[in-house]
């Protein structure tokens, strides 16, 4: 794993990664809702991790 943005010290916190598969992990408080299919989860992050990771991704991929 990666870490593509988040400014985590500890690992208690909202941070973007970049899996082995080279999919997006995202590691965040679990929300408790309904509806979701079997073996899904959902979790909350700041507003501001997802711009910071959309910066980076766009960064990485400009030649």
């Amino acid at each position: 794993m990666r870490v593509l943005a988040g400014n985590c010290r500890s690992g208690n916190c909202p941070t973007a990664y970049e899996l082995a598969d080279g999919k997006l992990g995202i590691q965040g408080y679990t929300v408790e809702t309904e509806g979701l299919p079997a073996g899904e989860s959902m979790v909350s992050v700041p507003p501001d991790l997802i711009l910071e990771l959309a910066d980076r991704l766009r960064a990485e991929a400009t030649p």
